[in-house]
């Protein structure tokens, strides 16, 4: 009986662990560092683009590139976060990001998708 506790606890653990591991995956979120921006890009009409003067963005979804990333014109406060983009590019002021997956690029590559954007100090 012991034996027969032990496995299905095992079993139990082993699939939390996996559920865990995936959902961390599926929804994987993370800061995209602070950085000044070089350039604020309207390629198309249904997202933006910022891209970092000096240094990549963090890349917290492993996307191909890193040097740019993308806000879809549909996420909500779009129109805000376009506004604290242009306001930190004019200012040179660093803006932090927060990353919210991968997507395709009109490059031919993947870029972090924007989820928050702020200016700072």
């Amino acid at each position: 009986m012991a034996s027969i506790l032990k496995n299905k606890t095992r079993g139990v653990v082993v699939g939390v662990t996996l559920c865990l591991g995936l959902s961390s995956y599926a929804y994987a979120k993370g800061s995209g560092g602070e950085r000044n921006l070089n350039a604020v890009r309207l390629p198309g009409d249904d997202f933006i683009v910022f891209e970092a003067l000096d240094n990549d963005f963090s890349n917290p979804d492993g996307c191909d590139r890193s040097d740019r990333v993308l806000l879809r014109r549909e996420t909500e406060g779009a129109d805000q976060k376009l506004s604290v983009a242009l306001t930190a590019l004019v200012a040179e002021k660093k803006v932090g990001v927060w990353l919210d997956g991968c997507s395709n690029s009109p490059w031919g590559y993947t870029i972090p998708v924007v989820d928050s954007l702020w200016i700072l100090r």
